[in-house]
C-alpha cells in the first residue's frame, strides 16, 4: 500500500500535479540515500511478513542490524533454556 501511495505521488509529482521542491534536482548522495531507505523499508516489510526464519527473527527482528557476539552469559542462558546455538 505505501509503495502504491509513493509511486502515485511521484507520478503526479512527474505530471506537475504536485508541486514539487523548489530546487528541481537532487544530488547523487540524496539519491543514492532515499533509494537505500526505500530498500531497507521494503526489506524490512518483507521480513516482517516472511513465514521462515521466525527462529532468527526473534534474535534480529530489523534488517541492517549489526551482529554482535553473545556474551559467556548470554550463552549459559540459552544453553540451559534448551536452545541451540549454531
Amino acid at each position: 500500500m505505501a509503495d502504491q501511495q509513493a509511486k502515485d505521488r511521484a507520478f503526479n509529482m512527474f505530471k506537475g500535479n504536485i508541486p514539487t521542491p523548489d530546487t528541481s534536482y537532487i544530488t547523487v548522495r540524496e539519491a543514492y540515500s532515499i533509494a537505500s531507505e526505500i530498500a531497507r523499508e521494503s526489506w524490512q516489510r518483507s521480513w516482517d511478513n516472511e513465514s521462515t526464519g521466525r527462529y532468527t527473527y526473534e534474535f534480529v527482528p530489523a534488517v541492517y542490524t549489526k551482529l554482535l557476539f553473545f556474551q559467556w552469559t548470554e550463552i549459559l542462558v540459552y544453553l540451559t533454556a534448551g536452545y541451540v546455538i549454531a
